[in-house]
């Protein structure tokens, strides 16, 4: 077997299951291979291997050439496989950062206007966000239902169990959450309509 300083375990691997096959490497062969191929991982080193066992009609050795050629075509295949698997994950995630900056873009339009004057401009945005599009006419219907019952009877569950008359001392604690509660939900309308005025004004602007 070669004794190559620059050798490294998955480079004497590679050249000792090729040997298997091919018999040793000739002359510089083993210490040119071993020297080109060490930046590559182990496991492309072994889809080479397989390849040529597999594949090559000869019993001979291939060229320097052929096997740092193979190394990169299986190196780039596997780097493009794995891009491909990231895109498909930042496709799924619906918080990704392109879908919040397309939602972003596709509510300057006229339904976004729309939207923002009638409070469902968070509702429009998370549509555009999820399906990286506008919502037809009838989408945008059901958006404008959702939103008007949710608000709606989120406002009135709250009034009714805080003007309930059959509280009890000891549930004077979660009136008083209640109350917190509605209060709150009046700072987020608040905040809302803010947000909805100074998306308005960079309209303008």
């Amino acid at each position: 077997m070669v004794a190559v300083a620059a050798m490294t375990g998955k480079t004497e691997r590679f050249i000792e299951r090729m040997a298997g096959v091919f018999g040793p490497p000739n002359g510089e062969l083993g210490r040119v291979l071993a020297e080109h191929l060490a930046p590559f991982p182990p496991e492309v080193l072994t889809a080479i291997a397989e390849h040529f066992i597999l594949t090559r009609k000869w019993k001979t050795w291939p060229m320097p050439v052929e096997v740092l050629g193979a190394a990169k075509d299986e190196a780039a295949k596997r780097a493009a496989e794995t891009n491909a698997g990231s895109f498909r994950k930042r496709k799924d995630d619906v918080w990704a950062e392109f879908r919040c900056v397309r939602a972003d873009a596709l509510i300057e339009s006229g339904i976004g206007t729309q939207a923002a004057e009638q409070g469902w401009l968070d509702a429009l945005w998370n549509f555009c966000r999820c399906h990286e599009r506008l919502p037809d006419r009838h989408e945008e219907q059901a958006l404008r239902r959702t939103v008007l019952a949710r608000d709606t009877q989120a406002e009135h569950s709250v009034h009714a169990v805080i003007d309930d008359a059959n509280w009890t001392p000891k549930a004077a604690g979660v009136r008083a959450a209640l109350l917190g509660l509605h209060e709150q939900m009046q700072q987020v309308a608040e905040a809302r309509a803010r947000r909805v005025a100074a998306w308005a004004d960079r309209r303008v602007d």
